[in-house]
């Protein structure tokens, strides 16, 4: 029981950290972006639904333990809102939100709210030994049907993007396929089905710990397929964070020499990291510069085909209509 306990710690402090990492960084890497803005809200949910589900069966708050579930339920809820408004503007951000996504939306966020503020979705949860027993309110189903129905609104229109969008964005798009129903599968079955048969969460871990699919695939993505364009702030958060710790070195030095040393090398890894960064800002030019080229230069060898194609078409007509008085001559 104490090693299934290590883990469960050990997943939550990994799932929080890599939320959060991947929250903040893709934020920053286009704070005026949609898409990034979404998603950096679908990891502050994540936070919130993993961190509160935990706290429930965790004995040294479990006089809060009702508090917890609600909080938990209520980041669910937002954490559905919120993947829906990024499904929404990715890989491609819209322009215009239909009636019927902000009414969804807008619904989500009421039954957040009901959630947190009423017993109407969590009348209360009780311990059994060392299980929690969770009594629910009146409209529970109403939650569960928002959060399939929201699921199957997703997956759909993913595979419609995955269908629709060019090689290059379908593979993007095909990790968040992967991860999301992997995420709702595990939750249908450990975090719906299993605890409104039963009456209890004890496998809630399962289907909120699934949550490391997305944040997985997600950091594959960005490693692999440079998702969310944001290598410029990993180099830089890198590079910063390294330079924090080597000037932390500099001021636990025990005397003057190691100080002075470790200065030096704070200096020239400091010096080294923003070379590399500017390195990789003109790297990310050039390959911009050379997009718009390689789609000018396709542009270009279309037109040429045209005119191909025309020039062949008149070259045609021209020997008809030739060949046409010659051939009434002879005859």
């Amino acid at each position: 029981m104490e090693s299934i306990a290590l883990v469960q710690k050990l997943l939550l402090t990994i799932i929080l950290t890599l939320s959060f990492l991947l929250g903040i960084v893709i934020l920053l890497a286009n704070k005026k972006s949609k898409t990034n803005i979404f998603y950096f809200f679908t990891a502050l949910t994540i936070i919130g639904w993993v961190l509160f589900g935990f706290m429930v069966y965790y004995e040294p708050v479990s006089n809060y333990r009702l508090l917890m579930g609600r909080l938990n339920f209520f980041s669910v809820a937002l954490w559905f809102v919120s993947i829906y408004a990024f499904i929404l503007n990715f890989p491609t951000e819209q322009k215009k939100w239909t009636l019927f996504n902000i009414s969804f939306i807008f619904s989500g966020i009421i039954l957040a709210a009901i959630s947190l503020f009423s017993p109407y979705i969590i009348e209360d949860i009780h311990i059994d030994k060392d299980s929690r027993v969770w009594t629910f309110g009146p409209i529970i189903v109403a939650y569960y049907a928002y959060a399939i129905l929201t699921a199957l609104i997703m997956i759909l229109r993913l595979i419609h993007s995955y269908k629709n969008e060019s090689p290059k964005n379908r593979i993007k798009v095909g990790y968040f396929v992967a991860g999301i129903i992997s995420v709702l599968v595990f939750n249908i079955i450990f975090n719906v089905i299993y605890p409104y048969i039963v009456g209890n969460s004890n496998y809630y871990f399962l289907g909120d710990f699934s949550v490391i699919f997305i944040l997985g695939f997600t950091a594959y993505a960005i490693v692999k397929h440079q998702l969310f364009n944001i290598k410029v702030i990993a180099t830089e958060t890198t590079v910063i964070l390294i330079s924090i710790g080597l000037i932390i070195e500099v001021f636990t030095s025990t005397n003057v020499t190691e100080g002075s040393l470790k200065g030096i090398v704070w200096i020239l890894a400091t010096y080294a990291g923003y070379a590399l960064i500017k390195s990789v800002k003109t790297e990310i030019k050039q390959k911009e510069k050379l997009g718009v080229l390689a789609r000018k230069l396709e542009q270009a060898n279309d037109h040429l085909k045209e005119l191909d194609e025309t020039k062949d078409n008149f070259l045609s007509m021209a020997a008809h209509e030739l060949n046409t008085p010659i051939a009434a001559i002879n005859g």
